[in-house]
């Protein structure tokens, strides 16, 4: 009976020992699948951060290189601006266009120039001299490569109000008259929420 007792005291540790050693490797298994999800979990943290960083960047870096292409687009454009008629010219057309600054900029065209010229004066209005033409200094920019200028404004006549686009062709003389009272106003679109972008036309 001893040996019977001292058998079944044996058997009972082993199974004592054995659900110990169990409980040990569950709860060292357990451990270790959460170590393996924080690792994961970290490591795609760093991956968002790191894509967020790289496309902070690539936005930055598209945003500088917009605004030095517009930046020079301007310079070019502004050297192509004919000088205003002599006042010998009497087949012109007179425009008073007020500025976002409030300024109120008077300037004679030819009569046949087309709308976007005047589109073209009021961008690159701060770029040109007393004369209304740019100086000799401007004279080397190119136009900028892959790039498509599109004015972030409109121009506008009070009263009545019409929209004088650029959707529509058409010489000054036949979209404004001899005479026209313009205002210039900003278009805003969705991807005008970088207003950096936009500095240069704070300037017309």
């Amino acid at each position: 009976k001893e040996e019977l007792d001292r058998l079944r005291a044996q058997r009972r540790e082993q199974e004592l020992n054995r659900s110990l050693r169990q409980e040990q490797e569950s709860a060292y298994e357990r451990s270790l699948a959460q170590d393996r999800e924080k690792a994961r979990r970290r490591k795609e943290e760093e991956a968002e951060k790191e894509k967020a960083d790289r496309e902070e960047r690539e936005r930055a870096e598209r945003k500088a290189d917009l605004a030095r292409k517009l930046a020079q687009w301007r310079r070019w454009r502004a050297q192509s601006i004919p000088g205003e008629p002599d006042a010998s010219d009497k087949d012109v057309v007179r425009v008073s266009v007020r500025l976002p600054s409030g300024e109120r900029v008077v300037r004679k065209f030819r009569s046949d120039a087309e709308l976007e010229e005047l589109y073209a004066f009021v961008q690159c209005y701060d770029l040109l001299g007393e004369e209304g033409d740019i100086g000799m200094s401007e004279k080397e920019a190119q136009e900028p490569e892959n790039y498509e200028h599109v004015y972030k404004f409109q121009l506008v006549s009070p009263m009545p109000r019409e929209v004088y686009d650029l959707e529509k062709t058409g010489s000054l003389k036949e979209r404004i008259g001899r005479n026209g009272n313009l205002i210039v106003e900003r278009i805003v679109g969705e991807d005008d929420s970088d207003e950096d972008e936009d500095d240069d036309e704070e300037h017309e």
